[in-house]
């Protein structure tokens, strides 16, 4: 018989175990509409995950950031980091929680030993990205395990509120980890565990009181933690997640109809029947819809420029650039849009890998009317694909303003058939896609910019606005089918 002392350690002990239940979520959707959203990582499952790469203090970074190679390997994911730069790269979900939710990852890493010009760090966090937000506003709840240059690699966990980080230290770790970290939220309350191996105790890394806000959640490992600012990376830093599980969620919130939301939002706009005008197929050139452009970027750099080809061909609108000199091809529209916008544009473009000797880059952009075409000066904001010679081609979203271009957000491609499409209800703008055939709007990019009168410029060119020479022994070509203007509230009618 068990002494009165005996008792009572086995009842602290199962109070212990018990203060990490299966699941923290008080009440959940059933297990069968969950087990739909675990992943084992056999192969890189696109109904629920989009590569991401997420860049802090991008104004900063930028200029110096290269994506993360994400890709399934062996039944893992495995995300290494580009050398020579910052870099970054993960998984982010399709979907949004509301209310409750308990996540899981597994996570192997081999920190490199004597590392003195960059950081090592995966993380695991949840984020209201999803609003139209400024950087300043997000909100995010993250742990992660960080191994800063040489120093000893440490689990840590924290938030980030009114973009000032409020960060924990939980417990340092070998050089080499194996093993799950878990996010729970219940009412305000987000706990941060851990594990090590496959089927040990959790133990709690951190706990916070924290506001619910839909939350998407996501993964990924870097090069580089918060507080630096220069980089060297000579050597790339690897990382395996494996069986992402979706222990609980009181709420799964599915993609937002994007089109209709954003017709919904645009008030006292034109009829349908205003709208068609603004339609082309692209059946042949609509001299009273565009024109050819222009401008070119940094003109004084690049004297030897050949204005590229356009051909309405096989129902599309073909953008071919010259070789042997820097060279753009493309179109601005004739008419200006007024106000709040939605409009879209298919495209396609297959990159060439083996060309070393220019850029390619398509781009569909708005284009602030009220700023001269001068390079201090131009302002608008673009979504598009682009691929020079040392990287992978990246589809992304951004912005240009007095002279300085910043990215916003960069996903890996290899080519692009699919649909542009840019919305501005106020002063913001939303960048989305979708690929062909597929139905759901993607969102890319979320930017506050001025509410001024806006033209459409769709363009495919050779060079990027960091190059300064050129030899383009090739032609480079995209094409554009089937704009429409979904929805505006105003639209002008003259010239550019």
């Amino acid at each position: 018989m068990r002494s009165t002392a005996q008792k009572g350690f086995f009842l602290i002990l199962a109070v212990c175990f018990l203060t990490h239940p299966a699941s923290a979520a008080e009440s959940t959707l059933p297990q069968e509409k969950l087990a739909r959203y675990n992943d084992s990582f056999d192969t890189l499952r696109e109904d629920v995950w989009g590569k991401i790469g997420y860049l802090s203090r991008s104004d900063q970074r930028a200029a110096n950031f290269n994506l993360a190679d994400v890709r399934v390997d062996g039944g893992r994911l495995r995300v290494e980091t580009r050398t020579g730069g910052f870099s970054s790269g993960g998984l982010g979900p399709k979907i949004r929680f509301k209310g409750d939710f308990d996540i899981q990852v597994d996570c192997q890493v081999e920190f490199l030993p004597g590392i003195q010009d960059m950081d090592q760090d995966i993380q695991v966090y949840g984020s209201n990205r999803i609003a139209d937000l400024k950087e300043e506003e997000v909100e995010t709840i993250y742990m992660g395990i960080h191994k800063p240059e040489k120093n000893p690699a440490f689990i840590y966990c924290g938030y980030l509120e009114a973009g000032k980080p409020h960060t924990t230290v939980a417990q340092r770790v070998p050089d080499r980890f194996q093993g799950s970290l878990r996010i729970a939220r219940t009412g305000d309350s987000v706990t941060m565990l851990y594990r090590t191996g496959g089927q040990g105790e959790w133990k709690k890394a951190g706990a916070f009181t924290r506001p619910r806000y839909e939350t998407v959640m996501g993964f990924k490992a870097s090069n580089f933690g918060g507080r630096r600012t220069t980089i060297g990376a000579k050597a790339p830093f690897v990382a395996f997640f494996d069986d992402f599980r979706l222990n609980a969620a009181q709420e799964i919130l599915e993609p937002a109809p994007v089109q209709d939301m954003a017709l919904l939002r645009i008030e006292k706009g034109l009829s349908p029947e205003k709208l068609a005008r603004f339609t082309d197929t692209f059946d042949t050139l609509r001299d009273d819809l565009w024109e050819k452009t222009g401008f070119i970027y940094k003109a004084a750099l690049r004297t030897d420029f050949k204005q590229g080809d356009l051909l309405a061909e096989g129902g599309r609108l073909s953008l071919v650039t010259k070789t042997g000199a820097f060279s753009r091809a493309g179109v601005g529209s004739k008419f200006t849009l007024c106000g709040d916008f939605d409009v879209q544009v298919d495209a396609q473009v297959d990159f060439m890998d083996d060309v070393q000797d220019m850029d390619q880059v398509v781009s569909c952009y708005a284009l602030d009317k009220s700023k001269e075409l001068e390079d201090d000066k131009l302002e608008f904001v673009m979504i598009g694909p682009g691929k020079d010679p040392e990287k992978p081609a990246m589809l992304q979203a951004g912005y240009h303003e007095k002279g300085k271009w910043t990215g916003t957000n960069r996903i890996e491609i290899n080519r692009f058939r699919g649909t542009f499409r840019v919305i501005r209800i106020g002063k913001v703008f939303t960048a989305l896609y979708r690929n062909e055939g597929e139905s759901e709007w993607r969102r890319l990019s979320t930017l506050s910019r001025t509410a001024n009168d806006i033209v459409i410029v769709l363009v495919a060119q050779n060079y990027t606005s960091g190059r300064v020479s050129i030899n383009a022994t090739r032609a480079f070509r995209a094409s554009f089918d089937n704009f429409k203007v979904n929805a505006a509230q105003k639209i002008e009618e003259s010239e550019i």
